[in-house]
């Protein structure tokens, strides 16, 4: 059963994203988040056996009016990014003070939670950026598909149709790199595909790249959405490197 709580501050050694704080509107938030889990689990039919720690977004330092909705809109895995944590959870921080608040908390908790139910087959999250571009892929496809099911009528800005500009050749170098987090030491961030702000991924297009290659992948119905967990490590190599060079040239 899932068990949804508020963040608090003494939460912030895990996390490493410094715009987390206690929520002020717990219950909307919440109610926002039931009803996300619930359409996971229609969709998809996945177990819930984990915790959801919700938060709200430090707005005092930009204007969510104006700036992209990944500064507002985040979460983390205890498989992914957070440090210290053996407990099976979730941390999602958002803003109410955008019109799309509710569809937006939404789609990143359905985001977070294909994280959960890609960790339910057992795997190892330190691999190369291969790796991860189908470990993104997956939740970015995987949101997608509750938020058309349910209408949600908003959708992250990453997941498009109009392909960045990228250099292919280097693009499957930087694949083979780790994914590191901006307090890495002697990392070159701008190797990595999932940092905001990296000189060849502006705005961590990794999450764009990942969802397009992931959706290409999977509309074929050889390789449904279910089976990339599983799928083997070479067998992705092989389909990403291919999907790569004919999507990007």
């Amino acid at each position: 059963m899932v068990e949804i709580r508020p963040y608090r501050a003494e939460m912030s050694s895990i996390v490493p994203d410094g715009m987390y704080r206690e929520p002020e509107n717990y219950s909307e938030l919440e109610s926002e988040a039931e009803k996300a889990i619930a359409h996971c689990q229609e969709v998809f039919g996945i177990e819930t056996d984990f915790a959801v720690n919700l938060a709200e977004t430090d707005t005092s330092g930009f204007d969510p009016q104006e700036a992209h909705p990944g500064n507002s809109f985040m979460g983390f895995s205890a498989v992914e990014g957070m440090r210290g944590s053996e407990e099976d959870q979730i941390f999602i921080r958002a803003t109410t003070e955008v019109d799309y608040w509710r569809a937006a908390l939404k789609d990143m908790v359905n985001h977070e939670i294909g994280h959960q139910a890609w960790c339910q087959t057992g795997f190892d999250p330190t691999r190369s950026q291969y790796f991860n571009l189908r470990f993104e892929g997956h939740a970015m496809n995987f949101a997608e598909r509750v938020n058309n099911k349910k209408s949600y009528s908003w959708s992250t800005p990453e997941r498009t149709s109009e392909r960045p500009q990228v250099d292919t050749e280097q693009l499957l170098i930087d694949l083979e790199q780790r994914r590191c987090w901006k307090d890495s030491e002697g990392v070159n961030l701008s190797k990595q595909l999932f940092l905001t702000g990296g000189d060849r991924y502006r705005w961590a297009e990794g999450y764009r790249i990942a969802y397009q290659v992931v959706r290409c992948v999977t509309q074929s119905g050889e390789i449904g959405i279910g089976d990339l967990p599983t799928l083997p490590n070479e067998r992705w190599r092989e389909v990403c490197e291919s999907t790569v060079k004919d999507m990007y040239g």
